[in-house]
């Protein structure tokens, strides 16, 4: 989920965003910190994504001087706005994408497989494959990130969440399995050169019998990323 707003206050500590039913959802810089004071500014254009877990601060912007010569005194509506916006459109790129709340069954243990990211929440530049599940972004600084949640797993083992970049691991972070669940999550940051694309995928460790599920809910599952 995308949000545009623009705040009447300026922060001075950590913060909070209810909307949607959501409830007070914290909001974190693009590394997963509290927001510093001075984060957000009254009066500016601030967007947010939602990764499933917390809103993440993608961008603040204060709005531009009219340039000389334009007498139209709405900001929103001068050209050279308009253009400015259209540029930022045309090479942004955002996505997320969730399964859809089916689950993901019967997966073996010590087996690396794509998450079946197939729904698209958020695709700002089309560059989210639901096919193959994957994020072919265009050439620059990326933040790329997911969670995910393993039942029916062995007590005492653990999972790993894993990026994958051009079908090779990239990223991994490791989850204890708590009694025979397992909560994963991961966040990287790296430089896209237009070609690079990047995947999702799971791995428990030890499983019960029939194999690990995947939970498929989305407040769970998540597979995301957007252009710094």
């Amino acid at each position: 989920m995308l949000l545009k707003i623009g705040p009447s206050l300026t922060n001075t500590a950590a913060v909070t965003l209810e909307m949607d039913g959501l409830g007070p959802v914290a909001i974190k810089d693009q590394l997963g910190a509290d927001l510093a004071a001075g984060a957000i500014v009254a009066d500016t254009r601030v967007e947010f994504i939602y990764s499933g877990t917390n809103w993440i601060l993608l961008a603040a912007m204060t709005a531009p001087t009219a340039a000389l010569g334009d007498n139209d005194t709405t900001i929103a509506n001068t050209a050279f706005v308009q253009a400015a916006i259209a540029d930022a459109q045309a090479t942004k790129s955002a996505f997320v994408a969730t399964m859809g709340g089916t689950d993901q069954v019967s997966w073996p243990a010590a087996n690396w497989i794509v998450g079946l990211f197939t729904t698209e929440v958020v695709d700002i530049g089309s560059h989210y494959n639901t096919a193959l599940q994957l994020w072919q972004p265009p050439a620059g600084r990326v933040i790329v990130g997911g969670q995910g949640y393993f039942s029916n797993m062995t007590a005492g083992s653990y999972a790993s969440i894993g990026i994958y970049k051009n079908s090779v691991l990239f990223r991994q972070m490791i989850a204890p399995a708590i009694l025979t669940v397992a909560n994963m999550q991961i966040t990287t940051e790296d430089t896209a050169n237009g070609t690079d694309f990047y995947q999702l995928f799971f791995n428990p460790a030890a499983v019960g019998g029939g194999g690990a599920t995947l939970n498929g809910s989305p407040i769970n599952s998540v597979f995301y990323g957007h252009m710094v």
